[in-house]
Order: structure tokens, then C-alpha cells, then sequence
């Protein structure tokens, strides 16, 4: 089902994100809409006992088909993980030798698949910044940060907004069909 990319299916405030990785392994998400406390309280309740931790996920997804809840049955190496986010629109005032790129400068959940391409835009562009700074007429390295930066915030934020909007369809009760509307 994952074949040579990634599978994706939501519903009930709910998901199961596999994606085939470069050893031919698959990574398996599991997530579920929930208070952080409840993942803490599971891993504490049920530690390394991975059967144990199965089963509660397996009754999460008793309505989903057979064909997905294989997936949770054949998973290794469970681990919780916790989504977290910057703001949409999160923004900083410059400061003379500081920046921040990627994931440090517009932290968003995985919902959309852009966090890398944006990340790697961030460091193309400041890299040809910090590039132009040693030129003859080129701005100071700090001008050139500050550039960057100017630039980076709104192109994350449509990054950010997009991701929100995704992740906000895919967890609701109406999930598939509120992804789509």
C-alpha cells in the first residue's frame, strides 16, 4: 500500500501516516488528537511493553480497516512524540548576529509536507545573501541577515497557514471529506 512514497489516511480525529524510507523500511505515524498529558500518561502506564502500548492504539483504530490496523500490529520501536508549533506568523525583531532558519524559525507540524523545501529555501536564500555581502557594493552581513529575514517571514507564514489549515481538516470529526471542502 505504501509502495516507493507515502500513504496517508485520516479520519476521527485520527491518522496513520506511513512513509517508505531510503533503507526500504517504512516509518509508521500514529496520531491520534489528544491532550499531551494523554501519550505521557500511556508511556508511563505502559513503558517499553510494546504489546501493551499495541493494544491501546489498536482499540483507538478498532473501527478503522483491517488492512490499516496491520500496519500498528507489525510496528517496532514505539516512541511517543509530541507535535509542537510555532504561531502562524511568528516574528522576531532583527538582532545584530543572531538568525534563525528551518525548523528554529517557523517550527510547523508535519501536516503539509513543506517544513525541508521551506527550510532548505531559508538556507539557500541566506546563503546567497551572505554571499553578496562580501561583494564590492553588497550590503554588511548584518544587513544581509536582516534581509533574509524580512523575506523569510512572510514566505513561511503561507507555509505555516497551510500547514494549520491541513492539520486542522485532517483532525476533525468529518475528516476525510473536511480535508477536501
Amino acid at each position: 500500500m505504501v509502495g516507493r512514497g507515502s500513504y496517508f489516511t485520516f479520519a476521527d480525529e485520527k491518522s496513520l501516516m506511513a512513509q517508505r524510507m531510503g533503507d526500504d523500511s517504512i516509518t509508521l505515524g500514529i496520531w491520534v488528537k489528544r491532550e499531551k498529558e494523554w501519550i505521557e500518561a500511556l508511556f508511563k502506564e505502559k513503558g517499553e511493553d510494546t504489546e501493551a502500548l499495541k493494544k491501546v492504539l489498536l482499540d483507538e483504530f478498532s473501527e478503522w480497516v483491517e488492512e490499516m490496523r496491520d500496519w500498528i500490529q507489525a510496528s517496532t520501536n514505539l516512541r511517543q512524540w509530541v507535535l509542537w508549533e510555532l504561531h502562524v506568523g511568528h516574528t522576531w525583531e532583527h538582532k545584530k548576529g543572531y538568525s534563525l532558519l528551518g525548523d528554529a524559525a517557523h517550527l510547523c507540524t508535519p501536516f503539509a509536507g513543506l517544513g525541508v523545501n521551506a527550510a532548505m529555501k531559508d538556507a539557500l536564500e541566506l546563503s546567497e545573501l551572505i554571499i553578496d555581502s562580501f561583494s564590492v557594493n553588497g550590503p554588511t552581513l548584518d544587513q544581509a541577515v536582516a534581509m533574509y529575514e524580512t523575506a523569510m517571514f512572510p514566505r513561511t507564514e503561507k507555509v505555516q497557514r497551510h500547514t494549520m489549515k491541513n492539520k486542522e481538516s485532517m483532525f476533525r470529526t468529518d475528516a476525510p471529506v473536511s480535508f477536501f471542502a
